[in-house]
């Protein structure tokens, strides 16, 4: 979302301002004009932190339609309409209906929700929030519906799944399965055409060639599945042009597997490291069902890298080796960006979120050199750019 900072002030300088309409919450025209006015800005400002002329590879995102995943608070506007609300300062305003850097499905099933709500109180009592989650293979699409936990004993699970797959279940833009899920203060119900499916698990085959990612609804998961696409095969062209094919691979901050998967095929050997229990026990789940069988997936702190790779019979010293590390937005702490960086891998990729590559540069420079720069563009129309950063080892 647009914001007052100088990068969106910037933005906003160099936008469009032809009447076209704008999404809520943002101050840019949503066309295809403005789109690549606003990237061009963000790779202009970008580059500049960059001064020594390092190479930037752009990955530009489709304007429209290309996000997997949105969340919207739910509610009645001045009206008495449902409609869906963002946040402006700590007030919510219901003013949305649709929503178009959002997949078809989503804007599609966002229409039918608001028609549902009306039309059935089992739905609509206590509702506050809905994320709908859909899938790059046209795969599972998630609506899950958030209530109130004064509400929850007062839920009626039989009524609520009788609405939900009459209203919701049914609806004919999915091929594969639509799953409608109740999440309540302690417990979710999952409404499904296929009364097997009683989880809230999402496949997705429409990332990675002939793979399949399992997904948790409210896990993180990469939203624009297009740009993930493209960034995995730019990788891949990286690892070849620098020959690092077969080399050894220790992947730090590995989450559900979500690189793991795609990357894999690049190594001889990984080792994948995640602190949180259900996001490596996701990741299992992916590389059985992959039959990835090189990745060794660990649930533990970072910091225990050393001692972990010890303990792995054929990771030996001299072998050439790739470090990745995908930190959260605010990037690492010193101490730990400093134990990443005296590592002094062969090869070291940092994916950055948010700012953190900036505030880890001088550390990670202490003992690496960046080669490569790539700013990949998840988030259309804000001021966000992911960038995935090469350092070779000094």
């Amino acid at each position: 979302m647009v914001c007052d900072c100088v990068v969106c002030n910037r933005l906003i300088e160099v936008s469009s301002s032809d009447g076209n309409s704008h999404l809520r919450g943002f101050k840019i025209p949503v066309n295809l004009e403005s789109y690549r006015s606003q990237l061009h800005e963000k790779v202009y400002i970008e580059a500049k932190v960059w001064e020594d002329g390092t190479p930037i590879h752009v990955i530009e995102s489709p304007a429209f339609h290309h996000r997997l995943r949105v969340k919207f608070h739910i509610g009645k506007d001045s009206k008495e309409c449902f409609k869906y609300g963002v946040s402006y300062g700590e007030e919510i305003k219901y003013t949305i209906f649709e929503w178009p850097t959002a997949t078809l499905r989503i804007n599609v099933a966002m229409r039918h929700l608001l028609v549902a709500c009306t039309k059935s109180n089992w739905l609509s009592t206590n509702i506050y929030m809905v994320n709908f989650v859909d899938t790059l293979g046209m795969d599972d699409f998630v609506i899950a519906l958030y209530y109130n936990k004064s509400g929850a004993a007062d839920f009626n699970e039989v009524a609520w799944k009788l609405d939900a797959l009459k209203y919701l279940c049914t609806l004919q833009f999915v091929q594969g399965r639509i799953k409608v899920i109740a999440k309540l203060k302690d417990r979710y119900v999952v409404a499904c055409l296929n009364e097997l499916e009683i989880n809230s698990h999402i496949h997705e085959t429409g990332l990675f060639p002939n793979a399949t990612l399992v997904q948790s609804e409210g896990s993180f998961s990469n939203p624009n599945g297009v740009v993930t696409k493209r960034v995995n095969h730019w990788l891949g062209s990286i690892f070849d042009k620098l020959g690092i094919s077969n080399a050894k691979l220790l992947e730090l901050c590995s989450g559900s597997g979500n690189h793991t998967i795609g990357l894999a095929k690049y190594f001889s050997k990984v080792v994948s490291i995640e602190i949180d229990q259900k996001l490596v026990e996701r990741a299992h789940e992916n590389l059985a069902l992959n039959q990835v069988k090189h990745v060794t997936a660990i649930c533990d702190d970072m910091k225990n890298a050393q001692k972990i790779l010890k303990k792995q019979a054929d990771w030996c010293d001299g072998v050439f080796s790739v470090v990745i590390v995908d930190p959260p937005r605010s990037g690492l702490a010193d101490s730990t960006c400093r134990f990443v960086s005296e590592l002094r891998f062969d090869y070291l990729i940092y994916i950055a979120c948010g700012e953190g590559l900036k505030r880890n540069f001088k550390i990670l420079s202490e003992n690496y050199s960046l080669v490569q720069l790539c700013c990949a563009d998840h988030f259309p129309f804000t001021h966000f750019l992911e960038k995935i950063a090469i350092f070779k080892k000094a």
